[in-house]
């Protein structure tokens, strides 16, 4: 990146991460000034927010630089993370893929007597992010939130459990990637430097991740357990959703194509165009596929991937000096204001970085994955789902944070005190 675009690219970036607390007064101002409500509603999107200054840094980099060099910074950035995650999105949340996974839940929660929807409701926050190991971490997120916004966020639940829901999914899905080197964001981008594979993810990470996201889920129902058993979910009509074994069938195998091709976005992305044309030829058993959400979410990536180019100058020099216990906790500080992803892999570029520093930057990196929209790149996602049954003035991003801070403690103090 040209020298004279970082300081740019930082303040630009501090802007973007301003303008990201501050959606619900910029919201308000739809009502102070109406006659520019639709600019002041679009502004308010905390999907945008990021996308929209990515292109701002853009239009000052043409005016610096000029067009071919701007032209040369795009087209040496990775674009790959967007674009797989607006495909999965799509995918994830196809009717038969849902249904599929709502049904299995589902029987598995009738085979419990007791507090259905107490059950119904921890699977949701604990299988599947634990399952997004194999299926991806948008993945994961994207199907539970779908889940919790047909079956208990449309119920008027209060406030409170909103919050307290979507932070303690945030942080689960974060932690439930570790399972594999392949599931997680911010582990892919350090896992084949570093030589870790299945067997190293699961004894150093993969257990301490099951322990947390099991504990989080289960503090949670507890303190909202009334709550939770108030709400009526009609299990035996989930249970027995049927859609046609080949109609599922081949939704997961675009799924699991999807996943295996990842880092190959001209191939993940021709399955994809060949799962609209199936969509398109057979649209019995689907339902509209949720393309707007996928694309704010892909939109929020791509400004994410354009303004954190723009701060390694200063990263690596923050990072490089520090000690092991100081990596894990400035890590998991910064994780709040910049992409998880972003933080593992200009930590991976640090030449003499190796064994514990490994662990307590990546440990850092996943355990703080929840306390924000930008800490991971699948919260957008569960954002754009959810986000809009907070009615009351709007999503709050600094309430938020304070809902997320008690899973994200507890899930350091697991990973520091057993690392």
């Amino acid at each position: 990146m040209d020298p004279s675009l970082n300081y740019l690219s930082t303040i630009i970036f501090g802007l973007a991460i301003t303008h990201s607390f501050l959606t619900k007064p910029i919201l308000k101002l739809s009502y102070t000034f109406p006659k520019y409500k639709k600019i002041w509603h679009f502004l308010s999107e905390v999907e945008i927010v990021f996308g929209f200054w990515g292109l701002i840094f853009l239009i000052f980099s043409l005016g610096n630089i000029g067009f071919n060099n701007t032209l040369d910074f795009v087209n040496n950035l990775s674009f790959v993370e967007p674009l797989f995650v607006f495909v999965i999105m799509i995918i994830a949340a196809s009717n038969p893929i849902l249904n599929f996974i709502t049904s299995l839940i589902g029987k598995i929660t009738l085979l419990f007597k007791r507090n259905q929807s107490v059950i119904f409701y921890g699977l949701i926050l604990s299988a599947i992010p634990l399952f997004g190991s194999l299926i991806t971490e948008p993945a994961a997120m994207t199907l539970a939130a779908l889940l919790l916004k047909e079956h208990f966020y449309s119920k008027n639940i209060s406030t409170p459990l909103m919050y307290s829901t979507l932070a303690v999914l945030f942080v689960n899905i974060s932690i439930g990637g570790l399972l594999t080197p392949y599931a997680a964001p911010p582990v892919l981008m350090v896992a084949n430097n570093w030589g870790w594979d299945l067997s190293f993810m699961l004894f150093t990470f993969g257990w301490k991740s099951i322990l947390v996201v099991l504990l989080n889920t289960y503090l949670l129902t507890q303190i909202f357990k009334d709550e939770i058993k108030s709400v009526k979910v009609n299990l035996t009509k989930i249970a027995s959703i049927s859609i046609p074994f080949s109609v599922v069938a081949i939704h997961l195998f675009f799924l699991i194509a999807t996943v295996f091709f990842a880092h190959h976005p001209a191939i993940f992305f021709g399955i994809f165009l060949s799962f609209l044309a199936y969509f398109l030829i057979h649209k019995e058993h689907q339902n509209k596929l949720i393309l707007k959400e996928a694309l704010c979410v892909a939109f929020f990536l791509a400004g994410i991937v354009i303004l954190g180019q723009g701060q390694i100058w200063w990263l690596t020099q923050v990072v490089g000096n520090l000690g092991e216990d100081a990596i894990f906790y400035s890590t998991a500080l910064l994780t709040p204001f910049i992409d998880n992803a972003a933080l593992t892999y200009l930590g991976s570029l640090l030449p003499n970085i190796q064994g514990n520093y490994q662990y307590a930057l990546v440990a850092g990196a996943m355990v703080a994955g929840g306390l924000t929209l930008i800490a991971n790149a699948p919260n957008p996602a569960g954002y754009a789902i959810l986000g809009k049954f907070f009615k009351k003035d709007a999503f709050n991003p600094l309430v938020f944070f304070v809902y997320a801070l008690s899973p994200t403690i507890l899930s350091m103090f697991i990973f520091k005190i057993l690392a």
